[in-house]
């Protein structure tokens, strides 16, 4: 049953009225004098109400303006008993001591205890009696500082029971200061402070709030946890409620505590339950118990009550990652983008000395991942917005993850590149990388980090999970398993165009090669999944998980994405037919890049073995493998063409989608696939014609939703997009140019319209 509420005591939290003239007016008439002085304190402490509300400690600042007056006054009394032995207008002159005036206070007072209550009187009777000529605005003052006061009462008092859904977010500007003196955790957080003044308010009794979950397991309200709820006993309950629960984007908990006593904290999870209330009430989940100073033992003093006991037992038994000899650093800060690019944007015969791969992060990619980024490094290292980290630590080969997403996924990291913000790393030894690679990657890792970490996985976290030491046949099966992981994403991905070590996508002299591709990468997918499977297994047997335990983290694994995507496709997303189309746009673009000369189309004839691929912690290549080199190992010039290459090349990068044009898109592309497949290449049409659900190919470039849309697609990376085919057309689409971006040059659009626009102009 809810209590009956005899009594409302609502007030609203706002600085006292700010008419100076009548405050001034109002103060003098008080008396004794000293009174209308504390008054005018009082109004200009209340000026921070609006912003700070309870936060304000207005009864603190009352009793230390009054504690200050008091202070005065006895040294007042003082003087007056030394002046009692002097004969009449022998004393000596007495001097002003204090900002506060006692002349009509009399040594035996008991103004202290009632001066408060003295102000709300007197401010009622000057209320009451006003004159008419000014009594509205009088009235309306005296009502709006009996409001204030209102507000000062409500904080006075002490309470046995608080509850609160208080706001969260940055501290505002104008009590900053302030509040770094009252509440030194706050971690620029105004919920901790909050949570901090309820403890204040609260007389031996409970406080109950919803919070922002951040509060109980982010590493940088440690010290606001360990203080405020562990060190004290103040903490009894946590319900963890999960999403949806207010409108506003977070996880939600709800917690009870004290001004300290409890021992035990009583923990219950219902993030997954739908009709919260009632599991809540019925408590149909075993609860949690544990001791304050066991929770302190977890990393960053998380406040997690639903960690299992095999992570308590590795946390208690086990080195953490960074004493076993895995430590991840932060990179540099690059707050501009103008320093930032994709890799296919640079002209590498030009500009390769003035960037810097980089790793800034990536999608779900575990065990392996592309690396597509550079920055600039021209004014990089001076620029107002860069911010320096571990630039020791920078370029070594090791591991690397990146810094947002629901699940961990760690990479293997080439030696020689640049540490970001975004993307995290550090160097180890090749096989102690691939034992952490395992680790990392499977589900009890994942799981384990996400039990005191959010969606921000910080090198700090990732440095805390606790890691097991292997014995010889565990260390060697890890390994192993590690190893063909990382071997089998490699062979998936490389086969991307946008990939750092892409050579050509179909095996030469082989039958229905879409066909052929999709069943190897769906073989690819099934073994690697195999893999997955194998590592998760072996390692919660190394952890000892019990089958409690291992129902949950296999309920967390079906949440997890799919791995090592082939151009964004992921057979649990896609049916497996589908990949074709991916295959047969992989076809189409890849083409278009033979024609300009970015690919070398002797690795599709055959002519050209597959290069050998370099060792995974080896730097990155400057150019990818398939791409059309000179003998220095940069894109080639027409002089450094062989005389027998097998396909023209158009090395003014325009093409026009006219037919009947010598440059014409569809032509240069059939070209191509018969070079490539020679009487084959109709088939090869016709079939991704169907695939793709379209005519004919012309109809495939000349539409923006087909090639170019994809192509936009691949040669994108989060919010920067960064094509390198440009279509120039008119309105209606009928004709257009596609323009080779790293072919551009003053002249390109006099050619375009000496070449082909006049001509055709002239033609219609």
């Amino acid at each position: 049953e809810r209590s009956r509420i005899l009594k409302s005591n609502i007030v609203c939290a706002e600085p006292m009225p700010g008419d100076r003239e009548l405050l001034k007016k109002f103060s003098k008439s008080l008396k004794p004098t000293v009174l209308g002085q504390l008054l005018e304190i009082i109004f200009e402490k209340m000026e921070l109400a609006g912003e700070a509300g309870s936060l304000l400690k207005i009864e603190e600042e009352i009793e230390s303006a009054v504690e200050l007056a008091r202070e005065a006054f006895n040294k007042e009394i003082l003087l007056r008993n030394t002046q009692t032995g002097y004969l009449p207008g022998m004393a000596p002159e007495k001097k002003q001591l204090s900002l506060f005036d006692f002349a009509d206070l009399s040594s035996k007072t008991q103004f202290w205890e009632t001066a408060e209550e003295k102000i709300l009187v007197a401010l009622k009777d000057y209320a009451e009696h006003a004159e008419e000529s000014d009594g509205g605005r009088r009235r309306l003052f005296a009502e709006d500082a009996a409001k204030g006061f209102a507000f000062i009462d409500i904080c006075r008092k002490r309470y046995d029971v608080v509850l609160m859904n208080p706001p969260f977010g940055e501290i505002p500007e104008r009590i900053s200061d302030k509040i770094k003196i009252w509440f030194p955790y706050h971690s620029n957080n105004i919920l901790t402070c909050l949570l901090s003044r309820s403890k204040q308010i609260c007389d031996a009794g409970f406080i109950g709030s919803v919070i922002d979950r951040t509060i109980l397991i982010k590493n940088s309200y440690e010290t606001f946890r360990t203080v405020e709820f562990l060190d004290s006993l103040s903490l009894s309950g946590v319900v963890d409620l999960g999403w949806g629960v207010l409108d506003a984007d977070v996880e939600v908990s709800s917690i009870v505590f004290s001004s300290g006593s409890n021992h035990n904290v009583f923990g219950i999870n219902l993030s997954s339950y739908q009709k919260k209330e009632t599991a809540l009430k019925e408590l149909t989940i075993k609860p949690v118990t544990l001791r304050h100073d066991t929770i302190k033992e977890f990393p960053f003093a998380a406040i997690n009550l639903q960690i299992p006991i095999f992570f308590q037992n590795a946390i208690f038994n086990f080195k953490t990652l960074s004493e076993s000899g895995c430590t991840f650093f932060n990179g540099h800060t690059i707050k501009s983008d103008v320093f930032k690019r994709l890799y296919w944007e640079v002209d590498l015969k030009y500009h390769l000395e003035n960037i810097k791969r980089m790793w800034n992060g990536s999608g779900y990619s575990p065990f392996r991942v592309s690396f597509k980024e550079c920055v600039v490094i021209k004014s990089f290292y001076e620029h107002s917005s860069t911010i320096l980290r571990s630039p020791n630590k920078h370029g070594e080969a090791g591991l690397c993850f990146g810094k947002r997403g629901d699940f961990l996924d760690v990479q293997i990291l080439p030696k020689g590149l640049m540490l970001t913000n975004e993307g995290f790393g550090g160097g180890i030894n090749k096989d102690q990388a691939f034992i952490f690679l395992s680790f990392l990657n499977s589900i009890v890792g994942q799981f384990s980090i996400n039990l005191y970490c959010g969606q921000h996985k910080g090198v700090g976290y990732v440095n805390k999970l606790p890691f097991p030491k292997l014995n010889a046949s565990e260390n060697s099966k890890v390994l192993e398993f590690s190893k063909n992981s990382y071997t089998i994403t490699q062979e998936i991905q490389i086969l991307c165009e946008t990939d750092h070590l892409f050579y050509y996508l179909f095996p030469p002299s082989v039958s229905n090669v879409p066909n052929r591709l999709k069943e190897f990468l769906l073989k690819k997918y099934e073994q690697l999944n195999e893999l997955i499977f194998k590592i998760d297994k072996l390692i919660c047997e190394i952890y000892s998980i019990n089958s409690d335990e291992l129902s949950i983290i296999e309920t967390t694994a079906k949440h997890r994405s799919q791995i090592a995507p082939y151009f964004e496709y992921t057979p649990s997303k896609k049916s497996p037919d589908s990949i074709l189309s991916i295959i047969y746009e992989s076809i189409l673009s890849y083409s278009i890049g033979v024609i300009f000369a970015r690919w070398d189309i002797r690795y599709a004839t055959g002519e050209k073995e597959a290069p050998e691929l370099p060792d995974p912690f080896d730097p990155l290549p400057t150019c990818p493998p398939n791409m059309l080199q000179n003998s220095s190992g940069l894109p080639a010039e027409p002089n450094d063409i062989p005389d027998d290459y097998p396909l023209r090349i158009t090395w003014s990068g325009i093409i026009v989608d006219d037919e009947g044009h010598p440059e014409d898109i569809l032509t240069r592309v059939r070209d191509v696939m018969e070079v490539i497949w020679k009487d084959k290449a109709g088939d090869i049409e016709q079939e991704a014609c169907e695939i793709l659900g379209i005519e004919s190919l012309r109809e495939y470039f000349s539409k923006p939703s087909k090639f170019f849309a994809d192509h936009l697609k691949r040669y994108s990376k989060s919010r920067r997009q960064a094509p390198i085919y440009w279509p120039l057309s008119t309105p209606s689409g009928s004709y257009a140019l596609w323009l080779y971006y790293h072919c551009l040059t003053d002249q390109t659009l006099y050619k375009c319209v000496n070449d082909f626009v006049e001509p055709k102009l002239k033609q219609v």
